[in-house]
């Protein structure tokens, strides 16, 4: 598989997971809409992070994840 493609799909699991914790947050009625915006924007950051720096650990991914 193409290591971008694999990085692609990395990151939408990554998605599916932030968006699974945050319907967790919003069923649970001791979390804020502040929190769970702060956790959402954090979460955000993180895959776009990890988005930026995908080139730098192409490397390092197709090494280790064979």
């Amino acid at each position: 598989m193409d290591n971008r493609k694999m990085l692609w799909l990395k990151g939408e699991e990554m998605i599916k997971q932030m968006n699974r914790w945050k319907n967790i947050m919003q069923n649970e009625s001791k979390f804020t809409q502040a929190q769970i915006d702060n956790f959402t924007i954090q979460s955000s950051k993180t895959i776009v992070d990890m988005g930026l720096f995908s080139y730098a650990i192409e490397d390092y991914m197709t090494d280790n994840l064979k």
